[in-house]
């Protein structure tokens, strides 16, 4: 069960829905992978709804939400300990950007919190037919790995072009061929397109929370397939930003590749992020 906060009165329902995902966008600045979430009832339309609604009745988004699943339970345990419903509600309200009903309190606004973080997470569906980056990214993790670090460290004209150029290669080359940076660039993403990387069914990861148990992650990676193997090797005292790592092994490449695109480089507080790796076949 969630654990409480302070007590400050009964809680409203509010349902909420994801707009849209945003992707990488080239030609509008920094690429986001972050979700817009719009609220679809009102305070008053609350109010006239008639008494609040019981905490065991509360859910925020989903029918089929369940507080006890792998994924809530991992969200849930990367909430600091000394949190109460003031950094709770600042957390939802000015980081994630989603009001928060006023009287909301207790379980059903920690249930709030962690349906809102995993509705902001960068949540990416694998399409076959896809073509351009959606194609790329999937097929030539380097290029995804690329991608990230141009985000991390703000590199946003380097990440235009790189989308670009695998959406376009020509347009590319007309628009930043005058830039021998760039030039580059695009010789080395290049590189990467003509070269098919040989991907094991293992990936390596890191970044989970220190609580998490070897069972809860587990869990975690089922969500996207049948898990054959974890190595699961504790988080350090002395390294609090790598915390849980290991190496997980799937059926097949594909499914590891699905992690890697929903999970690496999650914010899980504190800090920490998920680092999410595909280790390529040996010889």
């Amino acid at each position: 069960s969630y654990r409480s906060s302070e007590a400050c009165g009964r809680p409203f329902a509010v349902g909420v829905r994801r707009r849209h995902d945003v992707g990488p966008q080239p030609s509008g600045g920094a690429a986001s992978t972050r979700g817009t979430l719009t609220v679809l009832v009102t305070k008053a339309e609350l109010m006239s709804q008639g008494p609040p609604i019981a905490s065991a009745d509360f859910n925020l988004f989903d029918d089929n939400f369940d507080p006890e699943s792998p994924e809530a339970k991992m969200i849930l345990k990367t909430m600091p300990e000394f949190w109460g419903t003031k950094d709770i509600r600042t957390d939802i309200e000015e980081n994630m950007r989603i009001p928060v009903p006023e009287g909301l309190d207790g379980d059903p606004l920690i249930q709030m919190w962690v349906q809102c973080k995993l509705m902001t997470m960068p949540k990416y569906e694998f399409n076959p037919d896809a073509e351009g980056w959606e194609k790329w990214r999937y097929e030539r993790p380097k290029l995804m790995e690329l991608a990230r670090f141009y985000e991390e460290n703000f590199r946003t004209e380097r990440l235009n072009v790189l989308t670009e150029y695998c959406n376009n290669p020509e347009n590319a080359k007309e628009r930043y061929g005058n830039v021998k940076e760039y030039v580059e660039l695009m010789a080395r993403i290049q590189d990467i397109m003509d070269t098919p990387p040989r991907l094991s069914n293992k990936i390596s990861f890191s970044g989970f929370p220190s609580m998490l148990d070897e069972e809860t992650v587990r869990g975690t990676f089922e969500e996207f397939g049948t898990v054959v193997g974890l190595e699961y090797i504790p988080a350090s005292e002395d390294d609090e930003e790598t915390g849980v790592s290991g190496v997980v092994e799937f059926e097949s490449p594909d499914i590891g590749q699905k992690a890697i695109a929903q999970w690496n480089g999650v914010d899980m507080g504190m800090g920490v992020k998920l680092k999410l790796k595909a280790i390529e076949a040996e010889d």
